[in-house]
């Protein structure tokens, strides 16, 4: 009766938590960072072709330093897509559709080491469309109001729109602490007190009880985020889940590294609680 009491007790906390990281998610406590992002029209000269016109950027992209990047292997990319990277700063290139595609060509431009542009990203995105018009390319600042999905954006009016993007507002904090609570209790709970059973029942020295117990909990329960959410807001899963996603990622790979730290040090508190296992009592044996 007393399991089962703790085991409904457990059920509980499950249901509230996770009931209250949907409700915030969904009052837009989710939130998102938008990565820095600016773009460059391309006006298509006449007598040109928007697979010229992108050619001719490529020049201009490549004697800024920038790498080409491989195809996107992904089903649903556009096989005309083009990358190139060069350090934090990234400029895409994707087709156009329908009429716009014989007007203009867009460069999009990322920097990846903040929520805002800094002074460098300024400089570089000057840098670019200076390469781009000496590489005889017109570019344009005007919106053409027959197309309203296609806006320009310069860095100044991307920080202008993002004035304060480090602030979280009441209700992201409230669905941050509900994903880590269910967390907690989903996978923190059960798997520390089967790691605690187990451990309390090897033959090994109480030293290297806890030492192994730290290591293979801190692996095996880190918290990590999926890059991917596709299932709603409860997107913490044990870190060998995350694994995959982390290959050719520093960024990613450094979260995951604090993340088993942050594991780590919580581990190495619970494995106190590691005891030697009580002798069993033996009953004398009763001779005839």
């Amino acid at each position: 009766m007393k399991t089962l009491g703790k085991f409904l007790l457990w059920l509980a906390g499950v249901a509230l938590s996770c009931s209250l990281a949907w409700s915030s998610f969904f009052q837009g406590g989710g939130g998102s960072r938008a990565l820095p992002h600016a773009n460059i029209q391309l006006r298509i000269l006449s007598g040109w072709t928007a697979e010229q016109t992108i050619n001719q950027a490529e020049k201009a992209i490549l004697s800024l330093d920038y790498m080409k990047q491989p195809p996107n292997p992904s089903q649903f990319a556009d096989p005309d897509e083009r990358s190139y990277k060069k350090g934090n700063f990234t400029i895409l290139y994707s087709p156009e559709e329908g009429e716009y595609k014989r007007l203009a060509v867009w460069l999009h431009f990322y920097q990846e080491d903040g929520l805002v542009f800094t002074e460098a990203g300024f400089t570089e995105y000057e840098s670019l469309r200076a390469a781009l018009a000496s590489a005889g390319l017109e570019q344009s600042l005007e919106n053409d109001p027959r197309y309203p999905g296609r806006t320009i954006q310069t860095p100044e009016m991307f920080n202008q729109q993002n004035p304060h993007p480090e602030r979280r507002s009441s209700r992201e904090i409230l669905f941050g602490l509900s994903i880590l609570l269910c967390y907690a209790l989903i996978f923190l709970v059960p798997g520390f007190g089967i790691a605690l059973k187990l451990f309390s029942h090897t033959a090994m020295s109480m030293t290297l009880k806890r030492i192994l117990f730290v290591a293979v909990t801190s692996f095996l329960l880190a918290p990590a985020p999926l890059p991917i959410i596709m299932f709603g807001p409860v997107f913490l899963l044990p870190l060998p889940f995350a694994l995959p996603f982390a290959v050719g990622s520093p960024p990613f790979l450094n979260l995951l590294a604090i993340s088993v730290g942050c594991t780590a040090v919580l581990a190495s508190l619970i494995s106190l609680l590691i005891r030697k296992p009580r002798p069993s009592s033996e009953v004398p044996e009763i001779l005839p």
